[in-house]
């Protein structure tokens, strides 16, 4: 009865060294596997401009200007809303010589000329070969004169 029992005593330890060096040797063999974190590259602020300056600097050199200001961001403040496309879904507004395109559409619905707006977009350059107005495109909005339904500043950086 005494070998009995040692004999499956035995069998037991066997079968847990197996699973245990099968698991060592399996843990071995695999590659070391780290977590790297993923961090957000910080955007650069935007660029503090007024459109007419941007526009000058189109209107003198547009290819210098198009290297400085295309694709980057740019900030206007104290934009006055001069006139609005007139389309049945506003699209943009103008002023001086800007065309600006709001990310909300539903924001833009909501715009009036006369509103004084601070916003922050994407320069486009001219918008077409009249040479007249330079599009901002994707503008961020906050209101200084004008209801526009919300009072809620999304902070684009």
């Amino acid at each position: 009865m005494k070998i009995r029992y040692l004999d499956q005593l035995i069998i037991l330890l066997i079968c847990i060294l197996v699973i245990i060096a099968f698991g060592v040797i399996g843990c071995n063999n695999t590659e070391k596997v780290q977590a790297v974190p993923k961090f957000e590259e910080l955007s650069l602020p935007p660029i503090e401009v007024t459109i007419a300056q941007v526009f000058d600097e189109f209107e003198i050199d547009s290819i210098a200007a198009h290297d400085k200001y295309n694709g980057k961001r740019l900030c206007f403040y104290d934009i006055e809303v001069e006139e609005i496309d007139t389309r049945s879904t506003k699209r943009y507004f103008i002023s001086g010589n800007g065309k600006f395109y709001l990310r909300s559409t539903s924001l833009m619905q909501n715009v009036e000329p006369g509103f004084v707006l601070n916003l922050v977009g994407f320069c486009q350059g001219f918008s077409d070969i009249s040479r007249e107005l330079i599009v901002i495109n994707d503008c961020w909005v906050e209101s200084v004169v004008g209801d526009l339904g919300t009072d809620e500043w999304v902070d684009p950086y």
